[in-house]
């Protein structure tokens, strides 16, 4: 019997998903940062009665220093549904008792729109070479 399948190239077609535009930031953030710092990114399915109902899978992009005992910090967190690329909803709400949507990205462009906002932010950028800093000198 044929393949049935129509799933030819499919790397190739899902190579703008915004999970693997996340791991493609983190690659480049990681060789920026020469080891001293690394980005994790976690996904969890959220549970029926979270404050974000439409979507049912969060995103964590977090940044670890394995020199201060793997000390995590979540930069943002992208909300999604497993079945859908878009829409998606960030939020860079660092507080865990509630979720505060930040931007809503309907397709790849605003989505990589929001995301470099985030990333060259001042808020992040003064994380990042806090974390940095404090790794390195130890």
């Amino acid at each position: 019997m044929d393949n049935l399948w129509n799933l030819q190239d499919i790397d190739k077609k899902v190579s703008n998903s915004p999970n693997l535009i996340l791991e493609e930031q983190a690659r480049y953030f990681e060789k920026t940062i020469k080891g001293v710092l690394y980005a994790k990114i976690i996904n969890t399915r959220l549970k029926s009665n979270d404050d974000v109902q439409e979507y049912k899978l969060a995103t964590s992009f977090n940044i670890v220093s394995p020199e201060l005992d793997n000390y995590t910090y979540t930069l943002f967190t992208v909300y999604s549904n497993p079945e859908a690329n878009y829409p998606v909803a960030i939020s860079v709400n660092n507080n865990e008792d509630y979720i505060d949507i930040d931007y809503t990205c309907n397709n790849e462009t605003e989505f990589i729109r929001d995301l470099s906002k985030i990333l060259s932010s001042d808020k992040v950028t003064d994380i990042i070479e806090v974390l940095y800093s404090k790794s390195k000198n130890f």
